[in-house]
């Protein structure tokens, strides 16, 4: 390597073929007849080389030439004049050391502190030399006062630690004969350089560089630049040029790059303004000039480049780069304006909206930019070259057309001919304009709605022509005069003032029907262009327009400021032409009507809402009849607080022996019926029959003093009747119908009833029904009737996925009574095949007397299979659920699913009952209040419900409840479940309750015990709930103490411990399913028969 060659010999030489003296050279001394060793060779000039060699041996070795003899080959003797050691003063070699490998991190002070330390053992040395890192690179060179100090820096760094953990590498810096010579003088060539410097020393080469007014300068000696940079050079500077490091060495003079100075360039006006707008363009052209170190700032036309400080941070950056960037970024720019061009366009003056508003339109898609300048009139367009150029010939027709439209403006003519807007209307629909912008397209047509005539612009024959079609035109059309009903006529006129454009569109052309129509004195005149379509049109009035009559019982409702609300409010909501209306109140009482007229389905609509307001503002008289005096006594005299002051002002009542007599307006008669009717099944009675001696005639003279007594010590009202009294026998008759015995046959009544005992709120209404009140208020009745004549808010219908009501018999009877309106609603509700089994849909209830009607899609029976059952369940839940968020206060349901569907009645039974009271027992229902079960009159009795009342039974239940409430720690004790029965131990269950030595008789998987489910459906099976002879089956509604439970076992007697640290036991055991279908009892008072449900 370089750096160990230390030693050298001076060569004077003969041949001034350098090349070939090297290769001579280098042959012969490191070969053996030298005496010599490895070795390189420099020749400084034509005349004189060095010889290196790695060791002082190798450098003495030639004697013989050293010593002046001639013991060299041939082949060399003619290239060496002779050969010498260097002596002190001619000591040749190079005085600077280029360090290379130098990592980022080493900075100049820490590059000097490694060379102080490689010299500690050469004072002198460490004191005298120069370091100079060179930018942008590795390398550094050190520059020492002599060639001994070099070498000795050289072969000393190899065994300095610091140096080798750096991995960094040294060599001599070659001897140079060039310089740098910077700020010449502007008119200097390299021949003034080449005469300036000849006077000191011998010039070889002269380089010079515009660019940055410089130049390499070589010299024939190279101790020529050291003499060179001695002497004073005016205003250049010299610097020593190194060829191996391709820059020249500064020290302390290394010159400073500065920025350039911004300058600015004047742009077109439109351009600058294109840019400006289109700021995803300007962007583009930023990117571009800051790859060329250059910022553009686009505010003013007169636009500003600023040099980026990237520029000098760029690797090997010179002077030249930095004066060349002015000229580079203003070259780049206008390459970069050049891709755009402005399209001068001239305007007339007389036209110049015209102009400026079409160029505008006709560019608003374009990626171009339309510049206005009125005060020059000229209108430039701005954008790609590529997009000027093509929309240059759209842009020049524009400028024709204009023309030719003020040309035509100058000679054209105006006609205007009568014409009824009806013919005008059916003469476009029928192509007309279509025919006529064929033939004349510049032709301009309008309608004047106020002189019903055509005004037609345009040049002469344009004029002619357009008139003669129109006239042709009018001559063929047909017309029909037709017959209308007096309030539809009165409709049409009153919605034909000035909008029978907007008439005839929602009668006809919204339809596809190209007709018109006339309104005159004695009828309507229908207009068309063939017979068929006049047919097509005189068809529809009848159909969409219709007028409906509605009797008033009462004209004072018509003057109250409710009635006049309402029909403001429907005027409101029904504005649009197609939904238009009007309302009439002709005729005198008693024969007073309201007339409506319009179009069919917004009558229908407004109808039904005047008929409910009629209906429930109508005065009517009801009677409430009551089965006993004491009753009606009883509420007039002595419940008074609970009617009086809500319906004092509204509803005059009175009583009269076993009648209450209502009187009002309905809705307020109503609820006043509502109120009387849960008044009368709350308020119990009984019939105390005076048999002994004396009796009789102890009441009769006691008769005040018993009635006082007995109220004033149970709040009792006592009524004394004789026995042949006709109303002891009907107390006598109605005690046997709603209390008779448990297995007495449905079939003796005429009607379904709930039977109940004196505590449940049973009443039994004129209609034939009977109510039960459950213990949160909510009325269910069971009754025989018709559905599609149910009086509640919502009744529920049953349909099929085609959604067709005709197909079934309740849905058809429904249908029927409610109007063909009612299957629309329905289509519109959900499309036909698209409605899954199980889903609701609720629509309007049309004609029918409820609000609403919930269509259930239910399934077919799948004989048991599950799947049925749970959906048909499911919908009774949800139809339930609707009604609560509806805030309805009734609904009626139908034996859902026991018609076509084949759903058992027995299971339809238990399903709807447990359902009704699922819902009944949630705290959050607040609306619902009444259900109504009705079956249809051709249907076998079907429930029968009573309440047990056994003093007895209950008391041990409180008891056992009270005692699980302590020793859980919590009241979530109780359920209600389910247990089907055999009629012959329903006496034995009613007296004694549950009696564990009946179990396993049924089942008994999870324990011996008492079993209760969950659902009713399944202790209503045949194999708990086994029928009578009569084919009656039996079901108990039970309060079940469940507690704490766990899963049964077979052969259990008692339920486990709760762990193995306790006696405490488990209350009930279960089936393991979560969660539980059913649960085991193994206490008799934990179970009370609150209910016993007989069905078929």
């Amino acid at each position: 390597m370089a750096e160990a060659y230390s030693f050298s010999l001076l060569v004077e030489l003969g041949n001034p073929d350098v090349p070939k003296v090297q290769i001579k050279l280098i042959k012969y001394f490191q070969s053996k007849k030298s005496n010599g060793g490895d070795c390189l060779v420099e020749v400084s000039n034509g005349q004189r080389a060095v010889v290196w060699f790695r060791t002082e041996e190798a450098a003495t070795g030639p004697k013989d030439l050293l010593q002046g003899g001639n013991t060299a080959p041939p082949e060399i003797q003619g290239e060496m004049v002779s050969v010498s050691a260097p002596t002190d003063e001619e000591e040749q070699g190079s005085t600077s050391a280029l360090l290379q490998n130098i990592q980022e991190s080493m900075d100049h002070e820490l590059l000097e502190m490694l060379v102080e330390n490689v010299l500690k053992g050469s004072p002198s040395a460490s004191e005298n030399f120069s370091l100079e890192v060179l930018p942008d690179t590795c390398l550094a060179v050190v520059t020492f006062q002599n060639a001994k100090a070099t070498e000795h820096f050289i072969t000393s760094c190899p065994g300095n630690r610091t140096f080798i953990q750096k991995q960094l590498r040294v060599k001599p810096l070659e001897i140079t004969a060039k310089v740098k010579v910077e700020n010449i003088p502007p008119r200097f060539s390299s021949e003034h350089l080449s005469l300036h410097y000849d006077k000191y020393e011998v010039v070889e080469d002269v380089v010079m560089t515009e660019e940055d007014q410089s130049a390499i300068i070589t010299f024939q000696d190279p101790k020529a630049v050291d003499r060179i940079l001695k002497q004073q050079h005016k205003k250049m500077k010299v610097f020593p040029f190194y060829e191996s490091l391709g820059t020249a060495l500064y020290g302390k003079d290394r010159p400073t790059l500065k920025l350039p100075a911004a300058f600015t360039e004047n742009i077109d006006q439109a351009i600058w303004r294109y840019l400006s707008d289109k700021q995803g363009v300007a962007e583009t052209i930023h990117k571009n000039m800051a790859d060329h170190f250059c910022k553009v700032d686009f505010q003013q036309p007169t636009v500003q480049l600023s040099p980026l400080p990237s520029l000098l941070q760029q690797k090997d950056v010179e002077a030249k780069h930095i004066n060349k960037w002015k000229t580079t970024a203003k070259a780049v720019f206008i390459q970069a304006l050049s891709k755009f061009k402005s399209l001068e366009l001239q305007i007339q003056a007389n036209a110049w909206e015209a102009y400026e508003r079409a160029i505008h339109k006709e560019m608003s898609g374009e990626a171009v930019v339309v510049v206005s300048d009125k005060p020059r009139g000229i209108v430039k367009v701005v954008g790609l070259e590529e997009d000027v150029d093509r929309l240059k010939q759209t842009l020049n027709g524009i400028m024709d057309r204009i023309a030719n439209s003020i040309e035509r403006e100058k000679t054209g003519i105006t006609e205007e001919f009568p014409l009824p807007l009806s013919t005008y209307h059916i003469l476009l629909q029928d192509g007309l304009q279509d025919k006529i912008a064929g033939e004349f397209p510049e032709l301009k047509m309008t309608y004047n709605h106020q002189n019903q005539s055509v005004i037609l612009f345009g040049l002469t024959q344009e004029v002619l022509g357009a008139n003669r079609k129109f006239m042709e035109g009018g001559m063929a059309v047909k017309r029909r005069r037709v017959q209308l009903d007096n309030y539809v006529f009165e409709f049409l006129q009153k919605n034909n003032e000035g909008v029978e454009d907007q008439l005839t569109s929602s009668l006809f052309t919204s339809h596809g029907i190209n007709a018109g129509l006339e309104l005159e004195r004695k009828g309507v005149q229908l207009l068309a262009v063939s017979e068929d379509v006049l047919s097509e049109a005189e068809n529809q009035l009848d159909t969409i327009l219709i007028s409906q009559y509605i009797d008033v019982e009462d004209s004072n409702v018509l003057k109250m400021s409710e009635w006049q609300d309402l029909v403001t409010d429907l005027e409101k909501a029904f504005n649009t032409p197609s939904k238009k209306f009007i309302i009439r109140t002709p005729g005198v009482n008693p024969s007073l009507q309201v007339v409506l007229s319009g179009y069919k389905q917004t009558v229908d609509s407004v109808r039904k809402k005047l008929d409910d307001y009629l209906c429930k503002n109508a005065p009517v008289d009801e009677t409430l009849e009551v089965k006993s005096k004491a009753i009606v006594k009883f509420i007039e005299e002595h419940n008074k607080n609970a009617w009086y002051d809500k319906f004092k002002d509204t509803v005059k009542v009175s009583f009269k022996d076993k009648d209450i007599c209502l009187s009002g307006i309905r809705v307020y008669v109503k609820d006043c019926m509502d109120l009387f009717q849960n008044l009368i099944s709350s308020t119990s009675f009984d019939i105390l029959r005076v048999s002994k001696p004396g009796g009789r005639k102890f009441f009769q003279e006691k008769e005040s003093m018993c009635v006082e007594e007995v109220l004033r010590q149970t709040g009792c009202v006592v009524h004394l009747v004789e026995k042949d009294d006709q109303t002891v026998q009907a107390m006598e008759d109605t005690d046997q119908k709603g209390f008779g015995s448990h297995g007495k046959s449905l079939q003796q009544h005429n009607h379904p009833t709930f039977s109940t005992q004196n505590q449940h709120r049973r009443i039994q209404s004129r209609d034939g029904s009977d109510r039960v009140q459950t213990k949160e208020g909510l009325t269910i009745i069971l009754m025989k009737g018709n559905i599609q004549e149910a009086t509640t808010q919502v009744v529920v219908n049953t349909v099929g996925l085609d959604l067709l009501l005709h197909s079934g018999a309740v849905s058809n009877a429904i249908l029927k009574a409610a109007g063909p309106r009612l299957q629309d609603l329905i289509n519109e509700q959900g499309t036909a095949g698209s409605a899954a089994a199980g889903a609701v849909i609720i629509t309007d209830g049309c004609n029918l007397k409820s609000k609403l009607v919930f269509h259930t899609i239910a399934p077919k029976w799948d004989q048991g299979k599950g799947a049925a059952q749970k959906l048909l369940s499911g919908i009774m839940e949800e139809c339930l659920g609707k009604a609560e968020q509806q805030r309805l206060v009734s609904m009626t349901f139908p034996a859902i699913g026991t018609g076509i569907l084949c759903f058992p009645k027995d299971l339809v039974a238990s399903l709807m009952l447990d359902q009704v009271l699922k819902f009944s027992s949630k705290k959050k229902h607040k609306h619902l209040k009444e259900v109504v079960i009705i079956l249809h009159p051709g249907d076998p009795d079907t429930i029968q419900i009573e309440r047990i009342q056994n003093r007895s039974l209950w008391g041990g239940f409180q008891i056992k409840k009270k005692d699980m409430e302590v020793r859980n720690g919590h009241q979530n004790n109780e359920r209600k479940l389910f247990h089907g029965a055999c009629h012959t131990t329903i006496d034995k269950i009613n007296g004694l309750g549950f009696n564990r030595s009946y179990a396993g008789k049924n089942a008994a998987l999870y324990g011996d015990g008492t079993y209760f489910a969950v659902k009713a459906n399944y202790s209503a099976s045949d194999t708990y709930s086994k029928p009578d002879p009569q084919g009656q089956k039996y079901l108990y509604l039970c309060r079940v103490l469940t507690g704490d439970f766990t899963t049964g076992k077979p052969g259990m007697k008692v339920p486990p411990p709760k762990s193995t640290t306790t006696i405490q036991l488990y209350d009930s055991v279960t089936d393991g399913v979560s969660p539980p279908s059913m649960f085991i009892i193994f206490h008799d008072n934990q179970a009370y028969p609150e209910y016993l449900i007989t069905f078929k």
